[in-house]
């Protein structure tokens, strides 16, 4: 029978698999509907963004070691040398959450439940979690006991663990926590579903489990694993006062508790960061003193030191380092302590204790360190002005390291002052030392110094064939990737761009892994930019993203990258790095760029929403570079939508940077025309007035809209002003006669009645008849009554009501005729004109308020 079952469980298994395997679906794209826009004017179509719009950083703006062997203070030159903790960051292993172990199968189970639940566990216990993890899947999906769903929802959920599944894994705990809140599993599944939120650094939902898991379990050791680790989650919300009071709280715990020295370390490095420095050294002192590993006490002691030393506590810095150097598990932390505590008396200028102290170390003093103190002895005796014990010192150096890095820096030493003092001896000093035959080593270092006094001098072009004179394999490895990294620095700035490339590539594939190595990347890139080599760039910039993600040098290879793209005419690709470029790096120099460019690539895509507001950010950001461009595309943009307002708002713009004559004379025709049709002759008339200032733009209805909306405005001498070029360019008789009467209202409003009698005599002349002709003698009619002769106006008004029908004008002149007989107290024929205007034209009388 088990052999049976075996074998109809593997054929089940095998069919899952086919059943589960992975199909295609093959789904056609709908193609976008076309939606052709009017543009005013082409604009851009050739153009492509232009590499380095912004300064490189510069050589000293790269925080890396300079190449000079030692400087005049003594050693460290930067800081105390601190080795890596004996401690590992975390405790060695996570404890397994406490859970049952399954039991074989039972030979007689109570139910088909219990049958296939034993089933699975049988294929558990065996490790065998491939074939495990389906039967406990075909347990959930059958059976629904209560009791035993939280030990097939867990074990479902370690198998997947074990077989890497980590979102199923994560499913089955979810499923477990989300419909059972006691039990034997709920602590085990809470610290196993928060390990997985807290690698997919989720880190609120992880921390939420852990604390669940400390409730829910009654094992101390997962108890203090999990308010560890929700400390550790805490840090990484920021919830830094919470992270305290855990750690604390796994500090307090009693018992063996392997997390208290970590607690205890990550507390003090929390304290660090808050700037509570005292209180971070009290938890180091504790640490020196309760520490389980001896190494740990050492190091915590010489914590306390360099931390007092820090903070300018230098006389108790000195007397912990002393504390320090007598514990014999100090190990690798001595010459830290060594020289820490002649540093900090070298620091405060005890020059004599540094020399006296130095003394009482050298017996005991390990290799690495010796020939340091030695230096920095040597080099107190020199600021003593003692020069020849500074000489014996350094001959003691000479005598017991002779293949040591220092062996001949005593020697070295007046060169390294010559540099430091920016001497112009420095260079006859450095021919005279090679001369006297020092080592391929130190002779190296000697053509490096000279290469790096002018480097520092930048004067690239005599810097490049100086580093390209030293023999960098006689070079101490540590200077090597330095000097070949300033070679290749000096060739790019003395513009040899393709010298330069092939410099840093040679200097990568020796050094991938040097501090200057994403600098050296960054360098190539641009350099193969420079040439043009621009796909040799992107693969460059490319490798710099991947392979270096924390590099200072993703900023500047984004927004090269974006410009390269955009030079290939790769506008999307180039707008997206440069989106990615904003993402990245919010408060980037290059924003304004990123932005036009942008919003430049959505405008030639035609996606004129799009565009508008990256192109508004690059105007406000870029002023002086991107304003004219930017806002030119945002008034093109909003045009393109018919979006008015947002139109003038950045015409405005340009007219107040005075570049109105790059507004397009289309974009200032439509304003004066969309405002003039919603009755606002005020901004028409400004829109117009740029507009008719522009000779080669303006056209002859331009004129005619702008007198019209000045006429509006009342102000009927500029009216005058704007009408008379249009009568002078009008050459059709309608368009003469459309000036004449508008000119003749102007000339009426201005109480010329002779010069408006002559010009709607004139207009009328060349219309004769038609609508225009109707205007004509509307406007004779408006004549009489200023005038005073109602009785003739009403007359003029009243037989064109006849003889014309239209929408507009008739029931206007049937207006005025009505106004007319009540002005001259007619009231018969006012009220059979009122009756026949409220007859003919109902809706004009009700909107004008003349029904009865």
């Amino acid at each position: 029978m088990l052999l049976k079952f075996l074998a109809n469980s593997a054929a089940l298994f095998l069919l899952a698999v086919q059943l589960t395997a992975p199909g295609a679906l093959a789904q056609a794209n709908r193609p976008e509907e076309e939606i052709t826009v009017r543009r005013a004017i082409p604009v851009g179509e050739d153009e492509s963004p232009t590499p380095y719009p912004t300064p490189l950083p510069r050589y000293e703006d790269i925080p890396v070691a300079r190449a000079v062997p030692f400087d005049e203070t003594p050693a460290p030159p930067e800081s105390t040398p601190r080795p890596r903790p004996v401690e590992p960051a975390d405790p060695v292993v996570a404890p397994t959450p406490a859970a049952p172990t399954p039991a074989a199968a039972t030979p007689a189970p109570a139910s088909m439940g219990e049958r296939q639940l034993n089933i699975a566990n049988a294929f558990f216990s065996r490790d065998m979690y491939d074939l495990a993890a389906p039967e406990y899947e075909k347990y959930l999906g059958q059976y629904v006991d209560p009791k035993l769903r939280p030990t097939a929802l867990f074990r479902l959920g370690e198998s997947y663990r074990k077989l890497g599944d980590r979102p199923a894994a994560r499913n089955a705990y979810k499923s477990l926590l989300l419909n059972y809140t006691e039990g034997e599993f709920i602590g085990a599944g809470s610290y196993r579903l928060a390990e997985i939120y807290m690698e997919d650094e989720n880190y609120s939902q992880a921390l939420a489990l852990y604390e669940r898991a400390a409730v829910k379990t009654d094992d101390p050791a997962v108890k203090n694993a999990a308010l560890f680790y929700a400390a550790r989650a805490c840090e990484k919300v920021f919830r830094r006062t919470e992270a305290r009071e855990k750690y604390q709280a796994v500090i307090r715990a009693e018992g063996k508790n392997p997390y208290r020295d970590a607690a205890r370390l990550a507390l003090a490095k929390l304290l660090l960061d808050s700037k509570r420095n005292q209180e971070a050294i009290a938890q180091f002192e504790a640490l020196s003193t309760e520490a389980e590993k001896p190494e740990l006490r050492a190091e915590a002691k010489v914590r306390v030191g360099l931390m007092k030393m820090d903070l300018g506590q230098k006389k108790e810095a000195a007397a912990v380092l002393r504390e320090a150097l007598k514990m014999p598990a100090i190990g690798e932390w001595q010459e830290s302590a060594q020289l820490g505590l002649v540093r900090v008396l070298y620091e405060s200028e005890a020059y004599q204790e540094v020399i006296d102290t130095t003394k009482e170390m050298l017996p005991e003093a390990k290799d690495n360190a010796r020939a340091e103190l030695l230096m920095m002895a040597g080099n107190s005796h020199r600021r003593l002005d003692q020069f020849d014990e500074a000489g014996k010192l350094f001959s003691m150096v000479v005598e017991e390291f002779p293949k040591s890095e220092y062996a001949d820096e005593a020697r070295y030493a007046r060169l390294i002052s010559l540099y430091n003092a920016k001497d112009e001896k420095l260079n006859e000093a450095v021919d005279d030392f090679i001369a006297s035959g020092p080592t391929d080593e130190k002779k190296a270092q000697a053509h490096l110094l000279k290469a790096e006094a002018l480097f520092r001098d930048r004067k690239y072009a005599e810097a490049a064939p100086a580093y390209e004179a030293i023999d960098r394999d006689s070079l101490p490895e540590k200077m090597r990737p330095d000097a070949l990294f300033k070679l290749g620095w000096s060739l790019f700035e003395a513009g040899q761009s393709e010298t330069a490339a092939a410099t840093f590539a040679s200097f990568m594939e020796k050094y991938p892994r040097d501090d200057l190595a994403s600098t050296a990347l960054a360098r190539m890139a641009i350099s193969r930019q420079r040439s043009g080599d621009f796909p040799g760039a992107l693969k460059d910039f490319n490798q710099l993203l991947e392979e270096y993600p924390k590099a200072k040098e993703r900023e500047l290879a984004l927004q090269q990258m974006a410009l390269i793209l955009g030079q290939r005419k790769e506008n999307a690709l180039m707008a997206e790095t440069f989106r990615k470029l904003l993402q990245e790096f919010p408060e980037t120099a290059a924003a304004a760029e990123a932005n036009f460019w942008i919003g430049w690539a959505a405008f030639e895509n035609k996606d004129y929403a799009a565009a508008i507001g990256p192109l508004a950010k690059a105007g406000e950001a870029g002023k002086e570079e991107f304003f004219e461009r930017a806002t030119l595309r945002v008034i093109l943009a909003n045009f393109y939508l018919e979006k008015r307002d947002a139109v003038a708002e950045n015409v405005d713009k340009f007219v107040a940077e005075e570049t109105n004559s790059k507004v397009p004379a289309e974009v200032l025709r439509w304003l004066g025309e969309q405002y003039a049709r919603d009755d606002k002759p005020e901004p028409a008339a400004r829109y117009l007035t740029l507009l008719t200032g522009r000779e080669g733009d303006r056209e002859t209805e331009d004129w005619l809209r702008l007198a019209r909306a000045r006429f509006k405005l009342e102000e009927y001498d500029k009216a005058t002003e704007a009408i008379a070029p249009y009568l002078e360019a009008a050459t059709q008789p309608a368009e003469q006669a459309t000036g004449l009467l508008l000119r003749g209202e102007i000339e009426l409003a201005l109480k010329n009645y002779e010069a408006a009698a002559a010009t709607i005599n004139k207009a009328l002349e060349q219309q004769p008849e038609g609508r225009l002709n109707a205007e004509g003698r509307m406007l004779t009619g408006d004549l009489a009554m200023a005038r005073g002769d109602a009785a003739e106006a009403a007359k003029i008004y009243l037989s064109l009501s006849v003889v014309f029908d239209d929408e507009a004008l008739t029931p206007q002149a049937m207006e005025k005729a009505y106004k007319a007989y009540k002005q001259l107290g007619d009231e018969e024929a006012a009220r059979k004109t009122l009756n026949d205007l409220q007859t003919r034209f109902p809706e004009y009388s009700q909107k004008n308020g003349l029904l009865n």
